[in-house]
């Protein structure tokens, strides 16, 4: 479950520009993205929470990290990335912290069907906390195991995770 996303981020990655820009606009575009994520995402903590939220993807079918963004909306709403001023914080999220709230209703959508906001419930200490949270401005991660749209529904969009293989295994042997 932790290898594999331990090994993806061991020789560090690159960003390649979607093909068709000329190659001083292509260049440009690189740099600036880079630039970005490296101050968004890569200090060591939030590299640390990256492979988290991927390890959990991997187990438990489902993971993500909540990108606190501040646009000037809500949580609620679409991601704004023209009017992102400042990232406070980036939380990692397990499965059992998110729940589908909303769904995309337009049939001729890209996305339609699929969660459109979650409800998200954090707990800390004595504290805890529930947010309407925009599909937007989470990145989900699976297991990388193909699961079917119908069986995803069924099970609270999580896809089948890394261990249901040997776990049918060991149940068809009666282990």
């Amino acid at each position: 479950v932790r290898d594999l996303p331990e090994a993806a981020f061991r020789q560090g990655w690159e960003v390649v520009p979607p093909p068709g820009l000329t190659p001083d606009v292509a260049e440009t575009q690189k740099l600036r993205l880079e630039s970005k994520l490296w101050d968004l995402l890569w200090t060591q903590d939030r590299q640390n929470k990256l492979v988290e939220a991927i390890c959990w993807g991997r187990r438990d079918g489902r993971g993500a990290l909540w990108l606190g963004l501040d646009d000037r909306g809500e949580q609620s709403q679409p991601l704004r990335p023209d009017l992102v001023r400042r990232f406070p914080f980036l939380d990692v999220l397990e499965s059992d912290e998110f729940s589908a709230e909303t769904y995309y209703s337009d049939p001729l959508g890209p996305n339609f069907g699929e969660p459109a906001t979650w409800r998200v419930t954090r707990t800390g200490g004595v504290a805890s906390d529930t947010s309407e949270v925009h599909s937007s401005r989470m990145i989900l991660f699976g297991s990388g195991i193909p699961t079917s749209r119908a069986r995803r529904n069924e099970n609270e969009w999580r896809s089948c995770p890394v261990l249901h293989g040997p776990f049918d295994m060991f149940r068809n042997l009666d282990i």
